[in-house]
């Protein structure tokens, strides 16, 4: 859900290094540290804030490999975080044509037409690159199959797509579109 996402930054020397792992270590939590995404600009356009990903819903069964879910995610001006259970927003995808065709929805049942912060309209905004990205699902499935369902987050970074993390069990999208248990199931043929 993004709870504690920070961005921090370092020199790259030893001493700065040293000084980044004590501060972490002085929060008492455990961390996992990432290298930062550059965003590309086609998907900053919706919040330049927070890396705006793509969660894409694929099975590997019996049948092969589909793709039957995919959404947008964006934050909100100023936060770093596009979860909606962290105040971000979402918003259906085509799979085939990588348009979007709900409005968002946010915490609260709030639905937005365009996006609040940055007034670009959701419905019919296309998301660049999205047949690169079916090649990339497909692809980082193939190494896992023995899971038959994972909700992939994806971001397109200056150098092209890149995984953020693989989920299983995620269901955002229930939100999103309704009837999806059929759909589901199929997961497991």
């Amino acid at each position: 859900m993004g709870i504690g996402t920070m961005v921090r930054s370092h020199d790259g020397t030893e001493g700065s290094i040293a000084e980044e792992m004590k501060f972490l270590l002085a929060q008492g939590q455990e961390w996992m540290i990432e290298e930062l995404i550059r965003q590309d600009e086609r998907m900053a356009v919706l919040n330049p804030s927070s890396v705006n990903t793509l969660r894409i819903c694929s099975r590997w069964n019996s049948e092969g490999f589909s793709v039957f879910e995919a959404f947008i995610r964006m934050g909100r001006a100023g936060s770093e975080i596009d979860n909606v259970s962290s105040g971000g927003i979402a918003a259906a995808v085509n799979m085939e044509t990588g348009t979007v065709v709900s409005q968002g929805f946010g915490k609260g049942n709030a639905l937005y037409p365009a996006h609040p912060d940055s007034n670009v309209t959701l419905i019919g905004f296309t998301v660049p690159e999205w047949d690169a990205l079916m090649l990339e699902v497909r692809k980082i499935h193939s190494l896992i199959k023995d899971y038959p369902y994972v909700g992939w987050d994806f971001a397109l970074s200056t150098k092209g797509w890149v995984v953020v993390e693989g989920n299983w069990g995620n269901f955002l999208t229930q939100y999103l579109k309704i009837g999806i248990r059929e759909e589901f199931l199929k997961c497991f043929l």
